[in-house]
Order: C-alpha cells, then sequence, then structure tokens
C-alpha cells in the first residue's frame, strides 16, 4: 500500500515489535489508524499492520469501529478483499519502542496496542491513479467486475461496506508482475451486518445509532445520506458513483458545500457519461445509471448481477440489441423508468440474487441463461439431496424434520411433503428415483447401505450393506454407488471405491474402480458414469466406462467441483462448483461416448443463498432443482458434571459466519485447537478455551486436518497435503517451528497423536491409511524408523487413531470398512494388543476422554451425546439442551477436568430450489 503519510502521526519506528511484528516503516496514518510495513518473523513475510492510535482508543465508539473492521474483513475470503492474516492487542517491546513525535508519545515503552495484519499490497488506489486522469473504460469495466465481485462475496457473508470509493481500491499487480492491474477492496472499518446474526447486535447499535451518518458525502446513497437503514443496495449506489468517476475522471455527484452536496446525491442526475467520454458504451451507461438509482428498489438489487453485466459486455454482449439505449442529451431517469425495470426484473433476474448470465466462455450453445427460480421447501431446517421423477411432476428429498434424516416426497409447486422412509432408529438419505419413476432408492446414514422404497412408501428392501449415494442404470436394472457418503465438498475422509449392484437379482456388488469416485451419476445412454475425485488437494469432476476403465478428467484445476450429472441428451454435465466465487451451479459440453468435452465450462445459476449445489436435471430438461444452503459452525462449550454425567448451560464460544469446529482441548486447559475444514481454504487455529485470542496458524492452499495438542500444550500436530501428499506435521502455538513429523516416499501419513509420555507418535500409513505406526524421535519418523501396530483382525476393517487415554493404556480409534464409510469406534490396549468395540453407530467419529480414562464421550445418530464405560462398555445419552446440533463431522474434545466439554455448533439452514429454462428455449426442445 502507498498512501502519504504524515509523519507527526507516526508512533512506531523501525524496529519496533509487537509480539512477533518487526516494524519497517511507516506507510500511510489517518484518523482511523496508522498503518506501517512490518515483518511477520514467524512466517518470513512482510505485512502491513495497521494500529489503532492510542487517542483513538480511549473512544469507546471508535475502538468499536475499529474491532468492525477486523472482524468484518476476517470473515471474507476473496481474491480482490484485502486479506487479513491477524487481529489483537500486543505490548509494543520495550527494547525498541519508538520514542515517537512529542506531539504524541501514544507507543511509549511497555504500551499495548490494538492491531490488524493484513495483507501487503504493492500498488496505488485508484483515487491516486485518478488523480492522473479518467481509465479507459474497458479497464473500468474489468476492475468494476472485480470489486462488484469483492462486494457480492461481503453482501453474502451479511456485511455491507458503507465507505466505497476510489481510495478504497487498490490497484495491483498481480504476483508475476506481468498482466493487468487487478483490484482490491481495502477498509472495512465502517462496515455492519445486514441481519444481528453477523455481528453483535450492541455493538452494530454503538456504531451506527438511529440518524447517524458514516461514509464519505460523494459516494454516499441517498438514504446512507440521509441517515436511514441501508442494506447492500447502498453499497451499489456507491460503485455507481466510482465507476462514474473512474471512467469520466469527474464526481458523478460534487458541491460547493455539504448542503450543495447533499442536494445533489439526493436530487440531481449527474451528466450523461457520454457527454464526458465519447463513445461511452451505451450499456455500460445503463449499468452505472442503475446503480445510481434514487430509490434502492429501482437498482441493481445484488453486486453479482453487477458483475454478470459489467463481464458481459466487456465480452461483447452490449454491442447487440435489446438494450436500453444512452444518448449524449440525457439520461433515462430510474424514477421514469420505474415499469421497464421492474420488467427487466421480472424477466430476467426474479430471483435476481440467483440468476447467472452465460459470461465470455460461451460456447455454441447460444442459450439464454436460466433465470426464473422457485423456491419448493420453506421448512425450518435442512432439505437436501433433491431428485427429480422422470415424469417431473415430483421431487424427493432428505429432511432431519423430525430428529433424524427421512425420505420425503412433494409435488413440483406442491407444499405437503409426504414421508416415504422415515425409521425412527436410521437416517436415510441421498434419494434417487428409478427411470420408470415407481421406486426411490437411499442409503442409510453413514454408508451403511442401499434400501429400495416404493415412490409411495412401500417395500422397503436392503440392497447392499454398506455404500452411498446411489443413482440408477437408464434401464433400471442396476445402481451405482460410493463407498463414503460424501459430507461437504471440501471435507473428504477416505478414498472410496465404485460399486454397482444388480436391483433385480441382488447379489454381491462388483468394484468398478478402486480409484476415489463419489456422487456418481449414469449417462443417459448407459455408456459412462461421471463422479468427483479428491486427489492430491483438487476436487475435479471425472468419467469413466461402466464397466469401468480409464478415468477421463472433465475439470483438473483448483476450484472445487462436485456433485455431477447428466442432461438427459447426454450433452453436457451438470455439477456443483466454486469457481466463480461462491458454490453455484456450473455445466459443460460433453462427448458421451468418449467423456471429452466439447464446449468451455458455463455458469448456470449461481448466489441464491450463500451455496446453491447438489443439482438435478428434469427428463425433459427444461428445469433442475437444486440445495440452497447457509451454513456456519462455530465452538461451544457445554458445562458437564463428571460425577452425575449431566449436562449444563451451553454458551458459543465464537460468532463467526464461517466454518470453525474445535478438535482438542490443551492438556494444561488454557487453549482449544479448531479446524475450518468445510471450507475452501483449509487452516488450523487456536484460541483460549474462554473464546478469547482467535489466532490462525496456517494460511495457504494447503489443506490442513485435525489439529491436536502436544502433551506439554506447546504445539500442535496435524496432517497436511502442503508438500504434495499429505504427511503428518507439528506446529507451535506461535505458528512457528512447523516441521514433519512423518514422511513416507510414495505414501500418505495422517492423524498423528501424541501419546502423554510425549515420545511416541500414533499415526497412519499407506495410500488408505491401513498401518497404524508408532513413531519415535528424531523426527520425521520413517518406514525404517517407526514400528508398525499389529491390530487384531476387523473382518477387514481399518481403525484411525482419534487419542488415547490420559493413563497411556488406550488408544481410541475410528473405525471404517473395507468398502468404505464408518463403522463405530474401538480401544486399542497398547500393552496387550487386544481391541475393545465401543459402538457400531459412531459413525467412526472422534471421542473425548473423561480425565479418570475409565469413561469417554462421543455422539452417536440422531445428535445425541453419549458417556460410555470402558470397561462395562454400559453407556446412556448425556441429558444436554444443545441450541444447536454438532457439525457433521461430529467433532467433541474434553477439558483436562472433564467439567467442560466442546463441539461445532452447527447452524444451517437448506432449501430445494427450482430454476427452469426461458419458456421459449424449452418449447424448442
Amino acid at each position: 500500500m502507498t498512501r502519504p503519510y504524515n509523519h507527526a502521526t507516526v508512533t512506531l519506528s523501525s524496529g519496533a515489535r509487537l509480539g512477533p511484528y518487526e516494524i519497517v516503516a511507516p506507510i500511510g496514518a489517518g484518523g482511523m489508524g496508522e498503518v506501517y510495513r512490518a515483518h511477520d518473523t514467524r512466517l518470513g513475510r512482510d505485512v502491513a499492520l495497521k494500529t489503532l492510535p492510542a487517542a483513538v482508543a480511549k473512544d469507546a465508539e471508535q475502538r468499536a469501529r475499529f474491532e468492525r473492521e477486523a472482524r468484518a474483513a476476517s470473515s471474507l475470503n476473496h481474491p480482490h478483499i484485502c486479506a487479513i492474516y491477524d487481529v489483537g492487542r500486543l505490548r509494543v517491546d520495550d527494547a525498541s519502542a519508538s520514542a515517537a513525535a512529542s506531539a504524541d508519545k501514544s507507543a511509549r515503552q511497555g504500551e499495548e496496542i490494538d492491531f490488524i495484519v493484513m495483507e501487503l499490497l504493492e500498488g496505488e488506489t485508484a483515487a491516486d491513479c485518478l488523480a492522473r486522469g479518467p481509465m479507459p473504460v474497458a479497464d473500468v469495466m474489468r476492475l468494476g467486475a472485480q470489486i462488484a465481485d469483492a462486494l457480492d462475496r461481503a453482501h453474502k457473508k451479511g456485511l455491507v461496506h458503507r465507505d466505497l470509493k476510489p481510495a478504497n481500491i487498490m490497484l495491483v499487480r498481480p504476483g508475476s508482475k506481468s498482466g493487468p492491474v487487478q483490484a482490491k477492496l481495502l477498509d472495512f472499518g465502517l462496515a455492519r451486518p445486514t441481519s444481528t446474526k453477523a455481528a453483535d447486535a450492541t455493538m452494530t447499535k454503538a456504531l451506527t445509532a438511529a440518524g447517524s451518518i458514516v461514509g464519505t458525502f460523494q459516494y454516499m446513497s441517498p438514504e446512507q445520506v440521509e441517515g436511514r437503514e441501508v442494506d447492500a443496495r447502498t453499497d451499489i449506489w456507491s460503485l455507481g458513483a466510482t465507476l462514474y468517476e473512474m471512467a469520466t475522471g469527474v464526481r458523478a455527484f460534487d458541491g460547493a458545500s455539504t448542503a450543495s452536496l447533499i442536494s445533489a446525491v439526493l436530487r440531481d442526475e449527474p451528466t450523461p457519461m457520454a457527454e464526458r467520454v465519447p463513445l461511452t458504451p451505451a450499456a455500460f451507461q445503463r449499468v452505472v445509471s442503475q446503480c445510481l438509482a434514487k430509490d434502492p428498489d429501482d437498482r441493481w438489487q445484488s453486486a453479482g448481477d453487477v458483475k454478470r453485466e459489467l463481464e458481459w459486455i466487456a465480452s461483447g454482449g452490449g454491442s447487440g440489441t435489446g438494450m436500453p439505449a444512452a444518448t449524449t442529451s440525457a439520461t433515462p431517469s430510474p424514477k421514469n423508468n420505474r415499469a421497464i425495470v421492474r420488467a427487466a426484473i421480472t424477466a430476467t433476474v426474479v430471483t435476481a440474487i440467483a440468476a447467472a448470465w452465460w459470461l465470455g466462455q460461451r460456447s455454441h450453445t447460444t442459450e439464454p441463461p436460466w433465470s426464473q427460480f422457485t423456491q419448493l421447501t420453506d421448512a425450518s431446517g435442512v432439505e437436501t439431496g433433491p431428485t427429480i421423477s422422470p415424469d417431473g411432476s415430483t421431487f424427493a428429498y432428505s429432511s432431519n424434520a423430525k430428529g433424524s434424516w427421512d425420505i420425503y416426497v412433494q409435488r413440483v409447486g406442491g407444499r405437503n411433503p409426504v414421508v416415504v422412509a422415515g425409521d425412527p432408529g436410521k437416517d436415510e438419505l441421498w434419494p434417487a428415483f428409478s427411470p420408470d419413476g415407481k421406486q426411490i432408492a437411499f442409503n442409510e446414514g453413514g454408508g451403511k447401505g442401499i434400501f429400495v422404497v416404493g415412490a409411495t412408501g412401500e417395500s422397503v428392501r436392503r440392497l447392499t450393506d454398506f455404500g452411498a449415494n446411489p443413482a440408477w442404470s437408464p434401464d433400471g436394472q442396476h445402481i451405482v454407488f460410493c463407498s463414503e457418503q460424501v459430507r461437504a465438498a471440501y471435507q473428504r475422509d477416505l478414498t472410496s471405491p465404485l460399486w454397482i449392484v444388480d436391483v433385480t437379482s441382488g447379489g454381491a456388488p462388483r468394484k468398478i474402480d478402486d480409484g476415489d469416485a463419489v456422487q456418481p451419476s449414469w449417462s443417459p445412454s448407459g455408456s459412462r458414469i461421471a463422479f468427483w475425485q479428491a486427489v492430491g488437494g483438487q476436487r475435479d469432476i471425472v468419467t469413466i466406462p461402466a464397466a469401468g476403465g480409464p478415468h477421463v478428467l472433465v475439470t483438473n484445476d483448483a476450484a472445487v467441483d462436485w456433485a455431477p450429472v447428466w442432461s438427459p441428451d447426454g450433452r453436457f454435465l451438470y455439477f456443483a462448483s466454486d469457481r466463480g466465487g461462491s458454490m453455484g451451479i456450473w455445466r459443460v459440453g460433453i462427448d458421451e461416448a468418449s467423456g471429452r468435452t466439447t464446449s468451455a465450462l458455463e455458469p448456470v445459476a449461481a448466489g441464491v443463498d450463500v451455496s446453491m449445489d447438489l443439482p438435478h436435471v428434469s427428463a425433459d430438461g427444461s428445469f433442475l432443482v437444486f440445495r440452497s444452503m447457509s451454513q456456519s459452525v462455530n465452538p461451544a462449550a457445554i458445562a458437564f458434571d463428571p460425577a452425575t454425567e449431566r449436562g449444563g448451560e451451553v454458551r458459543l464460544l465464537q460468532h463467526r459466519t464461517g466454518n470453525l469446529m474445535p478438535t482438542d482441548a490443551s492438556p494444561d486447559g488454557k487453549w482449544l485447537a479448531l479446524n475450518n475444514i468445510f471450507e475452501r481454504q483449509q487452516d488450523i487455529f487456536v484460541m483460549r478455551s474462554d473464546g478469547t485470542d482467535l489466532s490462525r496458524l496456517t494460511d495457504d492452499i494447503a489443506r490442513d486436518w485435525v489439529p491436536m495438542f502436544t502433551p506439554d500444550s506447546s504445539a500442535l500436530t496435524f496432517y497436511s497435503n502442503r508438500d504434495g501428499k499429505y504427511d503428518s506435521w507439528m506446529i507451535r502455538l506461535d505458528g512457528s517451528n512447523r516441521f514433519k513429523l512423518a514422511d513416507f516416499p510414495g505414501e500418505d501419513t495422517g492423524n498423528p497423536v501424541f501419546a502423554p509420555d510425549g515420545r511416541r507418535l500414533l499415526f497412519n500409513a499407506g495410500a488408505n491409511y491401513d498401518d497404524i505406526l508408532i513413531g519415535t524421535p528424531p523426527w520425521p519418523a520413517t518406514r525404517k524408523t517407526a514400528t508398525v501396530l499389529k491390530m487384531p483382525d476387523l473382518g477387514g476393517g481399518r481403525v484411525s487413531p482419534t487419542s488415547w487415554s490420559r493413563d497411556g493404556r488406550w488408544v481410541a480409534g475410528a473405525v471404517f470398512q473395507p468398502s468404505g464409510g464408518g463403522k463405530g469406534n474401538v480401544l486399542y490396549n497398547v500393552a496387550a494388543g487386544t481391541i475393545r468395540r465401543l459402538s457400531d453407530d459412531a459413525d467412526g467419529n472422534e471421542l473425548a476422554w473423561m480425565p479418570d480414562s475409565t469413561r469417554v464421550v462421543y455422539w452417536v445418530s440422531g445428535d445425541k451425546l453419549m458417556i460410555q464405560d470402558v470397561a462395562s462398555l454400559k453407556r446412556h445419552a448425556i441429558d444436554v439442551k444443545l441450541p444447536f446440533p454438532p457439525d457433521s463431522y461430529r467433532s467433541i474434545a474434553a477439558s483436562p477436568d472433564g467439567r467442560t466439554l466442546y463441539y461445532g455448533a452447527q447452524q444451517i439452514e437448506a432449501n430445494i430450489w427450482k430454476v427452469e429454462q426461458p419458456k421459449a428455449t424449452a418449447m424448442k426442445k
């Protein structure tokens, strides 16, 4: 960041230290803080460090605003938003604290300073660039699409920026220093939540009391100027004002005084852009004009719509007919064209936050966007895994409305779901209609078997003892299924083979693929099967011949692609992907015979809610159904009495919009280890056991899994693919001294956990983690130095170690079937070499030990928290009222005294939606 600064305000000099951050030089200063170039001594990188001046920190409102910037920006992960690495309050190092300017000695030796650590951006602000004149319109549209995309991400996270302007947009070169500049959105210091779920309501009230005005007048919407309630559309106004200025070099609204400026914002229309810059594309002027509509209802209703429109115009889409034309003499007033705007929204946006235009990569098809959206379910809780009947009249899905997962069938357009598979003692998931519509296949929760039931609920029968995600062959004679039940796109436990079972004659399933393959889909001709795989940290779509054979990659990049389904004519594969920023529905042309792609990737729909996924296309190809889901996981503490085995008060330790689940409690009781395994960037975190001092220990593209404390509480073990394959690692709690604990060339290692003596390390190794080994120093352990544990026969199943008992006698482990899927928990007696099975219904989840090492706590189906005696094997459910159910990974940890249990509290809402093709297109087919 290269901003001018006033040396008189600088309070830290080169060499000053705030914890691991060493000040290099000042970058800038303003009313909301001072920005320095600093060096992170832990990770060996330069960062931007923003401090809150002591004088401002004494003001509760200003300090709250500073904290708001940290909270808001830290929840966002987007290529066009300046990344936040750390936030906290640290004491200035006594040895190197600056004496400071005589006018302001706010950084005296030993004083504590509030700070945010941000991505260091090399470049200039858009305001600096505009000081030299307007930018080329083509660059403005490209950068504007990036800014709109960043705003769209923030809005979907429940945040409104409220201070978007050229000074808060950095223009930076990509890492290679070649190629065009990129936009980065800065300064969420004035951001506010769109709902009380996004941040603490008390702080919101303090920051934005009724009638108060925050922001910069030239870029503030009318409702913001008047101090009225604002939502995401106020940022769309500011975006329009910013784009106008970037393209013309002149502000859209200005005045000789504050009063005249406010009057212009409330009453005037800006000079038409084409009068200032001849040959400005009419379509671009229309986009900006609609951003600047006085009435929020007349503006674009989502930043995502603005992004897609700008990209479409930049690709040449704005040169055709059908666009409202701008003239050089006047710009149509949005107020006067309310009917036109309403009609356009109805025809092409309807549920505007969901629609996506076919962008620049247009293929051989000229098909308009799928733009007519209808919400099919609206019950509280989760409806998931939709499938459409062959005649298109009904759809089936899974719901946990009654406490366990059941299969429902509902008429498309109706509101009266009927249970067709609802055993209260089991979870029934992932329904799939047979080609004739008379049967529905589904799996028992945890991948415990494939079943078939009549479409109206009669004659349930079991086909297999394992498996998940069934898909029918076109002739209805066979079902293909995978071994592992998929929990989420970002979370995978196993390598899952692919199997086929005969529906009519039954018999043993036949394996057709040994690689990783989940959520299969049979092509309409029966010649190929599509699925997705998790290999090398990627999630890609793959096809194989139906009888098995070579893998043909459909996608092969860093985007997470999953849940593929074929179009009824076999010409396309539809799938869910986060390649657009958030999870949405995409498709690609494909040759069914060979599996080769025939077109570029195209977005079908994106952004109804936080994510859109699990598509299923109707038999006539005129519509598809999908799941729209909003989810967050926060660590929660359950008060527990080990003597009476009763639960008490439950409280959330964090209130984030992301996903953060506890995996372990430190032996000294001071810290919790956490993982964000449901997110695209998967890192490990620590925080104090009371919920304070949250810190991200890793921050990169590697997928880091299941941090566990060392016995002295000074470090964490975890496993990661940061070197191209999964290996076991250790890292100190301050993020330093990261090194490998186990490294087996050509093999993955994982699930590392130290024995209480601190010298023995238990971990898995092998392509499918088939072996359990004990390693001892020196590290990293190798095949030559580690000892393989000889496990008793489990019928071919394997065990993944999860924790040691506190007396070092037992190792708890999750059991996985040879075909895939969880199969309960066991205890391994290290000295005797014997196995004791604890449960068959825990789905291979973690266990928490009580301090006396005689009891364990774990989750079972139905979100029940069980406590079990390891000697008698007697168990019972802990009576506790949970405000939110556990995360799907079923994490559980216990404090050293056993008086607090920690779990991931999941807040989730998911509904089934329908999106249709335009009627004219459907009729042509």
